[in-house]
């Protein structure tokens, strides 16, 4: 599949571009500004009423796309999703079909490239490069997504949220061979692009069915135990069904004790070293800590001693705009401790939580905590987490358990990495390729 980059046919001759961070582009090429190859513009913002005043209305309509509607692996649109356009609404941009969507604003600038297979309206977010004669459609899709454009783009960003005016975009340099040859690069890429994404699709979906298994494998450790023989009762819990006759079910508040975080207010952040780092629902994740400048928030308040994070305490996610994050936690190892945590987690302190992050770390956790969710906000209160009931075994069952399940994790979690790492040297032969190509390192045949 991903044959050597450096042994694929070049150019027979190169010269040099005159732009100090652009390599030799092949002898016929040239070097272009945007704006002489495509019409450049962003979107619109939607009147908050415009659905309402237009959903009576029978009309063609256009679907109206945001940045949460491309898919940044595959570089596709979801044209399905969201707001739909009353077609001949002249005051919304539309972006035709063969042109190339890339957002321009916020954590998801200059990754986030479409190209479209139809008519398009768009937010303001996003914007359309619509190809002029002397561009092949595909090529500069292509070239969006080429390292020079997007070191271009990296270097221009400005703003407290990150972006790129349309005046900058205009002014980029990209590399330009003849119309045939354009084509001839766009062919390439499209089969070869093919064919890596099904292999990544392909990795993703088993990936995606180790978890499953993996998520089999917990529940009926935690709920059935290992002995296949053992004499089964009623748990009386609708979710667990059967447990073994020598099991118990206890409700959370009579194990532990719950804690909501910290409460802080903007004027409290400050500096790493000058204060407390907080725990938030961004430092959770795959039932680990996870900590980094973008994901870490420090305070510079007075934290009481039960808001400090010790080694196996479980933190849970218990309040986020993500109803799906509800529930998502980790267990503190040494080097967790001595943190505090945020007002949007509940810190759940046991004896026994070295067995039990097993059970919430489960998709059935999950089902749990999000019962107790209402439609007006994503949360679990304490009193809700206190009130989900868990299988418990006598504890040197537990013990055995939690040994098995780390067994068994440890292997699962192994070939899921070694599948996350085919993926990840795909997506790099990709875009090695993609540059490689727009750029005219290599020839595309």
């Amino acid at each position: 599949m991903t044959h050597s980059i450096t042994a694929m046919p070049t150019y027979e001759s190169h010269k040099d571009s005159e732009i100090s961070w652009i390599d030799e582009i092949p002898a016929n090429w040239k070097i272009k500004k945007v704006k002489f190859i495509n019409d450049i513009y962003n979107g619109d913002s939607l009147n908050e009423n415009f659905k309402k005043k237009f959903e009576s209305q029978n009309l063609e309509e256009l679907p109206y796309i945001s940045s949460k509607d491309i898919n940044v692996d595959y570089s596709t649109i979801e044209y399905e999703n969201g707001l739909r356009i009353p077609r001949g609404l002249s005051q919304y941009k539309v972006a035709p079909t063969s042109s190339s969507l890339i957002c321009i604003e916020g954590g998801s600038a200059g990754r986030k490239i479409a190209y479209t297979e139809k008519n398009v309206c768009f937010v303001n977010k996003l914007a359309c490069f619509k190809p002029k004669h002397d561009l092949f459609p595909k090529f500069g899709f292509y070239l969006l997504k080429s390292q020079p454009f997007q070191l271009q783009f990296q270097l221009s960003m400005s703003g407290l949220i990150g972006g790129v005016p349309i005046s900058r975009l205009n002014n980029f340099s990209v590399y330009l061979p003849t119309l045939g040859v354009q084509k001839a690069i766009a062919d390439f890429l499209d089969k070869k692009a093919t064919l890596i994404d099904k292999a990544i699709k392909v990795k993703e979906k088993q990936i995606a069915l180790l978890k499953e298994y993996k998520q089999i494998i917990i529940q009926n450790a935690v709920t059935k135990g290992l002995n296949p023989n053992a004499p089964m009762k009623d748990s009386g819990v609708e979710w667990i069904g059967q447990i073994p006759e020598h099991w118990k079910v206890k409700r959370l508040k009579f194990i532990g004790k719950a804690t909501i975080g910290l409460t802080y207010e903007p004027n409290n952040l400050c500096d790493k070293g000058s204060g407390n780092l907080v725990l938030r629902a961004s430092n959770l994740k795959d039932g680990k800590f996870v900590y980094g400048d973008k994901l870490n928030v420090y305070v510079n308040i007075k934290v009481s001693n039960e808001l400090i994070v010790k080694k196996d305490d479980i933190l849970i996610c218990s309040r986020n705009g993500s109803r799906h994050l509800i529930g998502k936690c980790a267990i503190a190892n040494k080097n967790d401790e001595g943190f505090t945590f945020g007002a949007f987690t509940t810190l759940f302190r046991s004896k026994i939580n070295l067995y039990l992050v097993q059970i919430f770390n489960s998709e059935v956790f999950c089902f749990l905590s999000g019962l107790f969710l209402t439609s007006t906000i994503n949360q679990l209160t304490i009193g809700n987490l206190n009130s989900i009931s868990v299988p418990l075994p006598p504890y040197m069952e537990q013990k055995k358990i939690r040994e098995h399940l780390e067994t068994k994790s440890k292997r699962i979690d192994k070939t899921i990495n070694f599948h996350q790492i085919q993926i990840n040297k795909l997506k790099e032969y990709k875009a090695s390729l993609i540059d490689s190509a727009v750029t005219g390192k290599i020839k595309a045949i």
